[in-house]
């Protein structure tokens, strides 16, 4: 049975799968994406969840504050349209300021379909934890603990945040305000946010997920944008409004496209990462191997589609050629360098079973981590000819896995 599956900017790939063999095809995600972002982005502010339109809720001279998560998709339209009302409403584009954080310093200006003498005026600044002038000292936390954040942020009269939605039980997710903190923060809290640690234990990710909720409170944040991704680059839902409703509203829409039950576990997962450029990263790769290691056997093989290019982080460089894998995570763990949960999923699948990666990265780069390159879509079928049970999980990035029964195939 030939089966496709989409990865990269527009690949496909026709696997030949025993159909008695293909227990779950995840294609993710449902719904259709919406064709004209602009127009739908325009209709949630003027008729936001539980809130007055934007154009009501600011005022000529506050200065405003888009707090901009680096994997917003379609982002130069939302800040378009967002910056189209706030000058409609007298408030002045000097006065405004696009936040974001740097994990991608390559991606496209946020500012670029703004008119050019709009576009001069306009502030973007890629935070860097970093960098102390950046920061402002917020309040101390109910643990007596300083809270510093981006300047921008916290001096700003009207802040909207615009995230992306991930399901609860993602990859080390701590909620939807970690959109603002620790994303926003200081290099120390950023580094308690990426211990590997909390891949392994719940009771420390809420811990954290209830710290950065009360940095939202501290800052007053009434208003916010989440964005539920589609396919690649494009956007199912923008839900927009008071912040509680919108985070509640947009989980029950992502939990919708990108939740899928699986009968029981597989003895192969291939997973794919649609999209380009930022799509094509480590940081998806480990979600992708988080997706599947909630729907392989305990000693299964996971393959991942991509068109990866990215070079390895500091923590990844760490695995090549390791003697002892467990020995170096918890050297990572210490330092906690930025990828460090990239490495430690790395690691956790490595140890796990055979692991492969279709990617645009030399194969010498593989071998060192230890991982097998596949080259197309006829090794991808021999592969899984020779086991008995395969779960396909498409866009696996944002897609969730989980089980009807924790039975083994």
């Amino acid at each position: 049975m030939l089966t496709k599956l989409r990865y990269g900017a527009d690949s496909v790939l026709q696997l030949d799968v025993p159909s008695d063999s293909l227990i779950a095809y995840c294609d993710a995600p449902r719904g259709k994406p919406i064709s004209d972002v602009a127009a739908e982005l325009r209709q949630r502010l003027e008729s936001p969840l539980d809130f007055p339109a934007l154009a009501l809720s600011v005022v000529p001279g506050d200065k405003v504050a888009i707090a901009l998560d680096h994997e917003v998709p379609q982002a130069a339209v939302l800040v378009h349209e967002i910056v189209r009302v706030l000058l409609a409403q007298e408030i002045l584009a000097s006065d405004i300021s696009i936040v974001r954080n740097s994990a991608d310093a390559m991606a496209p200006d946020p500012r670029e379909l703004l008119p050019e003498d709009v576009r001069a005026e306009v502030q973007f600044i890629m935070h860097n934890a970093a960098d102390r002038d950046q920061l402002s000292y917020l309040a101390a936390s109910s643990k007596a603990k300083p809270i510093y954040l981006n300047r921008q942020i916290c001096e700003a009269d009207v802040l909207i945040p615009i995230g992306v939605s991930r399901l609860e039980t993602s990859l080390a997710n701590v909620g939807p305000a970690a959109g603002l903190f620790p994303t926003f923060s200081d290099e120390q809290t950023a580094q308690r946010y990426r211990a590997p640690k909390l891949l392994e234990l719940p009771a420390r990710r809420e811990k954290l997920k209830a710290l950065a909720n009360e940095v939202q409170w501290l800052l007053g944040v009434a208003f916010a944008i989440q964005i539920v991704p589609g396919r690649a680059n494009e956007i199912l839902h923008i839900v927009a409004g008071r912040s509680d409703l919108v985070y509640e509203t947009s989980q029950q829409l992502c939990e919708q496209a990108w939740s899928f039950e699986v009968p029981y576990r597989a003895n192969v997962v291939i997973a794919a990462i649609e999209g380009t450029g930022e799509a094509q990263s480590w940081q998806n790769v480990a979600r992708a191997l988080w997706a599947a290691s909630n729907a392989v056997t305990e000693d299964g093989v996971v393959a991942v589609c991509t068109e990866l290019s990215e070079h390895l982080g500091p923590a990844t460089q760490r695995l090549c050629n390791a003697d002892d894998l467990q020995q170096t995570l918890s050297e990572i763990s210490k330092e906690r360098p930025e990828d460090s949960l990239v490495a430690a999923e790395l690691a956790t699948a490595l140890q796990r079973g055979p692991l492969y990666l279709m990617s645009q990265l030399d194969e010498s780069v593989l071998d060192d981590l230890g991982i097998a390159n596949v080259t197309g879509e006829e090794e991808l079928s021999r592969l899984v000819a020779r086991y008995k049970s395969c779960i396909l999980i498409s866009n696996a990035q944002h897609a969730v896995a989980t089980l009807a029964e924790d039975t083994a195939a």
